[in-house]
C-alpha cells in the first residue's frame, strides 16, 4: 500500500514477499509533485497506475533496480487562469435555462416572419468605423483590434449593426422584398468596465 511521507511526496512501498529480483519496482517509487495544490484525485491515479505494473523481466543488462526514483509532474498547472473580467461560464446547471430563452426568443421573432442572419465574429476594421463613427468611444477606446498575417486590420465585432449591413450589402438582400426582417443572436467585445446586468 502507499505511505505519505510528506506534504508533496508519496513512496510505493511493496512487502518484501512481494519483490522479486526481476521486477522493475523492488524498493520504492518516490512520486513528486509539483504545484502548490494538486488535484486531490491526481496521487491516487497516478498510484493505482503504478501499482498495475506488474514483474517485468530484465531487458539485456546485468544492473541492480533496487531503486527506481520517477518523477511525475502534477496534471494540475501552479498558476490558476481566470475569466477575463466581464465574462462569465455559463455552466451546465444554468445552460438549460439560458437554452429555454434562446429558443424561446427564435420561435417569437419566426412566428413574426424574421430570418436569422450570422455574421461573422469579427470584421475588417473599417466595417465598424464606417459603420459606427470614427469618432465614437467605440471606435476609439473599446474596439479589439489586430493586423492578421496579411497585414489587414481586423475587430472582433462591438456591436452587431454593422456586420449585418455588411453582410446586406455584400449578399444583394436589397433585391429581396422588402422591408428585409432579420434577427440575430451573437456575441460582441469591447474592452469597458463591467454593468450590471450586461
Amino acid at each position: 500500500m502507499p505511505r505519505r511521507h510528506s506534504t508533496n511526496e508519496f513512496y510505493l512501498a511493496r512487502a518484501q514477499s512481494e519483490r522479486g529480483s526481476d521486477s522493475l519496482l523492488d524498493g520504492s517509487v518516490r512520486l513528486s509533485l509539483d504545484g502548490a495544490s494538486p488535484h486531490p484525485n491526481a496521487q491516487c491515479r497516478i498510484l493505482q497506475e503504478l501499482q498495475a505494473f506488474g514483474p517485468r523481466p530484465r531487458v539485456g543488462f546485468d544492473i541492480e533496480a533496487q531503486h527506481w526514483p520517477y518523477h511525475v509532474t502534477s496534471i494540475m498547472p501552479a498558476l490558476q487562469f481566470q475569466a477575463p473580467r466581464g465574462t462569465q461560464d455559463i455552466l451546465p446547471d444554468d445552460a438549460p435555462y439560458w437554452a429555454f430563452v434562446e429558443d424561446e426568443m427564435r420561435r417569437q421573432a419566426r412566428l413574426a416572419n424574421y430570418g436569422e442572419i450570422r455574421t461573422p465574429t469579427f470584421e475588417e476594421t473599417g466595417v465598424f468605423q464606417r459603420g459606427v463613427g470614427a469618432s465614437t468611444d467605440i471606435v476609439e477606446k473599446e474596439m479589439y483590434s489586430f493586423l492578421d498575417k496579411g497585414g489587414d486590420s481586423m475587430t472582433l465585432r462591438p456591436e452587431g449593426t454593422a456586420g449585418i449591413v455588411r453582410a446586406y450589402l455584400q449578399r444583394g438582400m436589397a433585391s429581396r422584398p422588402q422591408p428585409v426582417k432579420l434577427f440575430t443572436e451573437l456575441t460582441t467585445f469591447r474592452y469597458d468596465k463591467p454593468q450590471k446586468g450586461r
